[in-house]
């Protein structure tokens, strides 16, 4: 993305996430606890109204994908990657076996529209009371003429929803968005503005080959005193005995200079690689190179200087805490 294009942080802003996201319903008696003995988050925990971050792991440890849950009064909404939906429903079929459980891919008839910036409830013509205050969790109301589930999302770091509406309904939504004074965005402007709040993505900055841990997202996604799921054994097992030891860790990365990173170049340090650039922007106040990184625990102290290279061209750059300040 050119400086140019960087979206003011005054502005709230529109987006489609339709194509972007998968989304799964889960009905059935046994909806809650079969959920749980599958994700790594308190699913039982929740309650009609009420949400939450989650992984799904293979039985080694490594993620199937990250999603968000939502559960409503008769039946659970699961929002995944649309790079994992296909994977996801057929792992969720396969694991149906007496149970009283129902997945239906919701993906062509419902829609997700998000909204974020610091005007959210004037944008969705709704008295900020409406909004609930923690991430994930939901309200079903009328948005702009339409019904719609409102779920709380920091997914760009400041305040935002994600609206799920009827596809049907989806442009009327839209419009009404954008004429309550939401500027409509893509796909270039949200990853701008989730590299700054340090989310990795899904198939991007950690994939099947990752371990929760090594990603940071361990606190929002696993719950440490649940019962069983798939994956739980390695994932105590890094905790308690490794105490939280990873091979590899999620970091962010600042350029020293004016030049510039590009996603898939290696991170080097003395003369041996050390980690890989996964997502990259500009700061919106200095203009130079910004990234997530994926870099070896050796290497991931903040502070710690590398180099940034595709094999002729490089970068002097930084380990930085995240967020990005």
């Amino acid at each position: 993305m050119t400086i140019a294009a960087i979206p003011d942080a005054s502005q709230t802003l529109v987006f489609d996430r339709t194509r972007e996201r998968g989304r799964l319903v889960v009905t059935g008696a046994d909806r809650t606890s079969w959920l749980q003995g599958l994700l790594t988050n308190d699913i039982a925990a929740l309650r009609p109204g009420m949400g939450a971050y989650a992984g799904y792991l293979t039985p080694q440890g490594r993620m199937v994908t990250d999603m968000v849950v939502l559960v409503h009064d008769d039946e659970v909404l699961v929002d995944v990657p649309h790079v994992s939906l296909a994977d996801v429903a057929a792992k969720f079929e396969l694991f149906v076996i007496m149970e009283d459980v129902v997945v239906r891919d919701a993906t062509g008839t419902l829609s997700c529209l998000s909204v974020h910036g610091q005007a959210v409830a004037r944008v969705l013509g709704l008295d900020p009371k409406v909004l609930p205050d923690l991430e994930h969790h939901h309200v079903t109301t009328n948005v702009c003429g339409v019904a719609a589930t409102i779920a709380v999302s920091h997914e760009l770091g400041g305040p935002g929803v994600d609206v799920y509406v009827a596809h049907d309904h989806c442009r009327i939504a839209w419009a009404g968005l954008v004429a309550n004074g939401g500027v409509a965005a893509g796909d270039e402007a949200w990853e701008h503005r989730r590299v700054l709040a340090g989310r990795p993505r899904f198939g991007v900055d950690m994939g099947s080959q990752t371990i929760p841990p090594e990603a940071g997202i361990e606190g929002r996604a696993i719950s440490a005193t649940k019962g069983c799921y798939v994956g739980q054994e390695i994932i105590v097992r890094m905790r308690d005995i490794g105490h939280g030891r990873v091979a590899k860790r999620l970091v962010g990365l600042r350029a020293l200079g004016s030049a510039q990173m590009v996603a898939g170049d290696m991170l080097r340090r003395d003369d041996r690689d050390v980690g890989v650039v996964t997502s990259v922007t500009h700061h919106p106040s200095t203009g130079r190179s910004i990234a997530l990184g994926t870099v070896h625990r050796d290497a991931a102290a903040e502070e710690t200087e590398l180099v940034a290279t595709d094999g002729g061209r490089t970068a002097d750059v930084m380990v930085v805490g995240l967020p990005f300040a």
